[in-house]
């Protein structure tokens, strides 16, 4: 006999809002105050900022600035940065900024 294995996740049951089940409650959402129309930028923090501009590198992205302390990288529109990275003692996501109309 075979068990399901129990290192699988199993998504929970989608119901449309009109037929919910008894106690749930459907989920209230407050109006936007502004619409995201595209991503400006990304912001990290990396333990090794020349590692992190090999492998950006990689992937097409080229060199704005670079010190010991912070690295900048753009891609081929427009834009004059894309990426940001600054040094810190591990590797995490700092945030994102988005462009609006307006």
């Amino acid at each position: 006999m075979k068990h399901p294995s129990k290192g699988v996740l199993h998504a929970p049951h989608a119901y449309p809002e009109n037929a919910l089940p008894p106690g749930v409650l459907p989920l209230a959402r407050p109006a936007p105050l502004v619409k995201a129309q595209s991503l400006a930028f990304l912001m990290f923090e990396k333990p090794d900022l020349a590692a992190c501009e090999a492998f950006l590198t990689d992937f097409g992205l080229r060199t704005v600035e670079w010190s010991e302390e912070r690295l900048l990288m753009r891609g081929s529109g427009p834009a004059p940065c894309i990426y940001m990275a600054r040094r810190g003692a591990r590797a995490r996501c700092l945030g994102s900024a988005f462009s609006v109309a307006g």
